[in-house]
């Protein structure tokens, strides 16, 4: 039944296949092939994945076609920077600029020397009075393509391996009949700053989501990663019932920090690895690409990931730049602050961070920032705690996935605090995010009308679980209904 309701909607979105494809039907159509099936079932599932007209995917989805959303996680899209700088760090650093770069991501950036520029062009500076972040004097900052995917797609615009984020999943849903840019979109944001700092980042969401729903005259399906779903729920909670009854189908959550991250911790203390967000085997390409354009070498580290490990590298990375070389520019990010654990995730009295003179709970965050030199952290993270501490349930059918199965770090032992990496203790997550965190939206069950499924993605990272086949197939079933 499956075989012939695929045929039968392949027929129906192209009438007009090519002639040769109709004679080879009619010559084999009772062959059989490799995989068990016969040619024209294989056949008819290969043009379902091509499918490019609009109107079969309408059928599909519950008689209705929905467009996708995208909005991206912490560092998870491009960032460019315009300069008009009175002074800089380095002599080889650039004062002015005619144009935008590309700030984030640059490989060239982050080679030895030209990275004081970069960590000095990408900072925040933290406003006591008002309580929001600024860039340095002559620094202006802007988020490119919103509305647009690829800017997260690839984070490094020349399309390298290494900044593969979002394009599988982007890719699939255009084999599936999608177009970029017009039904299925992304919403990147300055990933450095906190929902209280993004305002209009939220109108313009709310805006495009609108926009949407009028062009193609239904629902809209949200797909969030990482921090992005903590931008997502703070959005969807100020909106009304009504809005999201009318204009959100689903909202697939993918790797979602719901109740913060132990590893921000050792962020805050003494930095970590910039090659976190990616992917373990674009992990070794990057190290490969540094070794090939770097003549000094000073800051590459060890490749083999048992040598990672024993120097303190949290999830199996590579280290490629010292963690304290950057530890100012990763605290100056108000959002790093914002993603410390919360008390509804973990006990009061669980130690984090453990050093030879004092101990750290959730308890004990002012104190810790004391410690580590960083009081302006403190103040962040009051400015930013409230924000979606409530976890009120987003009030629309939610698809929470999470990785598990993959060594994530828990807690920290300094035998020097905070200048020298720590010793790390792993639990179960995905790497990045604990699995006490991830499952934090299962208390939604009970308390919004709309579903909440929950879908373990078992041995899934943090960053792979986007171009997983597992995760590909789920949102496929979600759309197609298969």
């Amino acid at each position: 039944m499956e075989e012939k309701k695929l045929e039968q909607t392949v027929q129906e979105q192209d009438p007009q296949r090519d002639n040769n494809y109709n004679k080879k039907k009619e010559d084999d159509s009772d062959e059989v092939g490799e995989s068990g099936k016969s040619n024209k079932e294989e056949t008819a599932r290969a043009d379902l994945r091509r499918i490019v007209d609009y109107s079969a995917v309408r059928r599909l989805v519950d008689g209705e076609f929905h467009t996708f959303l995208i909005v991206p996680g912490d560092l998870g899209n491009q960032l460019e920077a315009k300069l008009d700088k009175p002074t800089v760090v380095h002599y080889l650093c650039s004062k002015k600029t005619e144009s935008y770069f590309t700030l984030w991501l640059n490989l060239e950036l982050l080679l030895p020397v030209i990275i004081d520029c970069w960590i000095d062009n990408i900072r925040l500076i933290y406003n006591r009075t008002n309580k929001i972040t600024e860039p340095p004097d002559g620094v202006d900052v802007r988020v490119p393509g919103f509305g647009q995917t690829f800017a997260l797609e690839f984070l490094d615009p020349s399309k390298r391996n290494v900044g593969t984020y979002f394009y599988t999943l982007v890719q699939s849903l255009v084999d599936w009949g999608y177009q970029r840019d017009e039904d299925v979109r992304g919403a990147p944001y300055d990933w450095r700053k906190a929902p209280n700092e993004n305002g209009d980042y939220f109108v313009a969401l709310r805006k495009m989501i609108e926009s949407m729903y009028e062009q193609y005259g239904s629902p809209v399906v949200l797909i969030a990663h990482s921090m992005g779903n903590m931008y997502t729920l703070y959005f969807l909670n100020h909106q009304t019932q009504e809005w999201k009854d009318k204009h959100i189908k689903d909202y697939v959550s993918l790797g979602a920090p719901w109740g913060g991250v132990a590893k921000t911790l050792r962020v805050l203390a003494s930095g970590s690895y910039m090659n976190h967000l990616l992917p373990r085997e674009s992990n070794k390409k990057y190290i490969q690409y540094h070794r090939k354009t770097s003549a000094s070498g000073a800051l590459i580290g060890h490749t083999h990931m048992e040598d990672a490990r024993s120097n303190g590298s949290d999830n199996n990375r590579i280290p490629v730049i010292s963690p304290l070389k950057i530890r100012d520019q990763q605290r100056s990010a108000v959002s790093t602050n914002w993603m410390l654990p919360y008390n509804y995730t973990w006990p009061p009295d669980k130690i984090f961070v453990s050093t030879p003179t004092a101990n750290y709970t959730i308890q004990d965050y002012q104190k810790f920032y004391k410690d580590i030199n960083f009081e302006d952290g403190w103040l962040m993270r009051r400015d930013t705690e409230p924000l979606v501490y409530q976890m009120i349930p987003p009030g629309v059918r939610i698809h929470c996935l999470y990785g598990t199965g993959v060594e994530t770090p828990d807690s920290f032992y300094y035998d020097m605090f905070p200048d020298k990496e720590p010793k790390i203790v792993y639990s179960d997550g995905d790497g990045t995010v604990n699995l006490q965190s991830a499952i934090q939206c299962q208390k939604w069950v009970g308390m919004q009308e709309e579903e909440v499924l929950l879908f373990e993605l078992s041995g899934n990272e943090h960053i792979e679980m986007l171009s997983n086949v597992t995760t590909i197939s789920y949102v496929k079933r979600l759309l197609f209904g298969l």
